[in-house]
């Protein structure tokens, strides 16, 4: 019973987690929506950022309401008493079939993504490669030091649509054969664009990404705001090849020469793999710089909201009387101290997850073989063996007894 009642409250606090992450999700959207409307002129670098802080959110969010419900429940005490005793025990439900539906539906769900990104993974291991030629290896050594990269990166020519980075700890380049065919300029480009992502360490970051979307992979809200911040992850590593010499023409026409490929492995990071074409290329456009603006505003009210909906989310998950009760009846639960009184006098209980560890009666206090328990019944016994009274007990510490008619003191 200790076991079912600890992993029935932890299958209903995830499952309160869950929905918060559908709250949630509603709450980022907003609140993108309304940052977006006075995105103009931000850098691609600040948009990205702000696009992977409502990400998190969804998942930060959930995660610190579900932590803050639990220390609530640890705030109790190791011994709180419970209200008077009520005439109708209803049994404590430790299985409830619509909650543990929800939780293995999840569950399923994250099982389904994080295999599909092991397929991603095996996928890239069986891309057909051959050396670079020995020019493009000394371009890729020359182009690295512009980013301070003091590795080696090795690079090869592979049956891939695009050049991608691929490798978490030893990232590696992986080149079309139309590569070598793009003018200097455009290769330059392209190469810069690249190990854009090594100097960033987008692979490894990714993977972090693409594992976080697989825990909430229900909110469609998510799924948007990762192809939100992938675009803009392209859009970074675009300005940042400008940054160190590359040409937005060559770039662009570099972009155009590859086109946007369909089906590329969500393991690696592919040049023009995220957003659309037409996006990405105005996005070369040489306007009016953009910079990063200040973000202290936006943070503060976006921790703000945040620490708000969680307080709400707090408060709105304690309200649930059967994820107490399943607390108190958990390997976790204090002892539940409770004192009952009717016309033949008082007598008083200590329960833990449903085992009655102490009892006294009008203030003197029982031996342990006076408790006699099997299952939830529950008699106390006087000193010559004799029932004083017989009541039922719930793993939360609640009792229900036929009360008893005036009669001499207990001695």
């Amino acid at each position: 019973m200790i076991e079912a009642a600890t992993v029935a409250y932890a299958v209903r606090l995830a499952a309160w987690g869950l929905l918060s992450v559908s709250v949630l999700g509603v709450a980022a959207e907003f609140f993108w929506r309304l940052w977006s409307l006075g995105s103009v002129g931000r850098s691609a670098r600040q948009r990205h950022q702000m696009a992977v802080a409502h990400l998190a959110a969804l998942l930060v969010g959930p995660a610190v309401i579900v932590a803050g419900v639990i220390g609530l429940h640890y705030s109790l005490g190791s011994v709180i008493t419970r209200e008077p005793p009520t005439s109708q025990l209803l049994p404590l439900r430790y299985a409830n079939p619509g909650t543990s539906l929800i939780l293995l539906l999840w569950l399923s769900g994250v099982a389904a993504m994080l295999a599909h990104l092991v397929v991603q993974y095996q996928r890239l291991q069986t891309i057909k490669c051959w050396p670079a030629p020995a020019f493009l290896a000394e371009e890729v050594v020359c182009l690295s030091r512009r980013f301070g990269i003091k590795h080696g990166v090795p690079v090869s020519i592979g049956d891939v649509a695009s050049p991608q980075v691929t490798g978490v700890f030893m990232p590696r380049l992986t080149v079309p054969a139309a590569l070598v065919r793009l003018t200097v300029a455009e290769r330059e480009a392209v190469l810069l664009h690249e190990l854009a992502h090594i100097a960033r360490r987008d692979v490894a970051i990714n993977l972090a990404q693409r594992v976080a979307l697989a825990l909430i992979w229900f909110q469609p809200v998510a799924w948007a705001m990762y192809q939100r911040l992938a675009a803009e992850r392209e859009a970074c590593c675009d300005q940042l090849a400008i940054d160190h010499g590359a040409s937005r023409a060559a770039l662009g026409r570099a972009l155009l020469s590859f086109g946007v490929p369909t089906g590329a492995p969500v393991m690696a990071m592919a040049g023009v793999g995220h957003g659309t074409l037409a996006w990405r290329l105005t996005q070369l456009i040489p306007t009016a710089r953009r910079v990063d603006t200040p973000v202290l505003p936006s943070a503060v009210i976006g921790a703000l909201a945040l620490g708000m909906a969680t307080f709400c989310g707090v408060r709105l998950v304690t309200t649930d009387p059967g994820l107490t009760d399943l607390y108190l009846a958990s390997a976790a639960g204090p002892v539940v101290a409770v004192t009952a009184r009717d016309p033949a006098g008082m007598f008083a209980l200590k329960i833990k997850r449903g085992r009655v560890i102490g009892a006294s009666v009008d203030a003197k206090r029982l031996p342990a073989s006076a408790i006699l328990q099997q299952a939830e019944k529950v008699t106390l016994l006087d000193g010559v063996h004799r029932e004083i009274v017989s009541f039922s007990v719930t793993g939360a510490g609640r009792i229900s007894w036929i009360a008893r008619r005036p009669s001499a003191p207990y001695r």
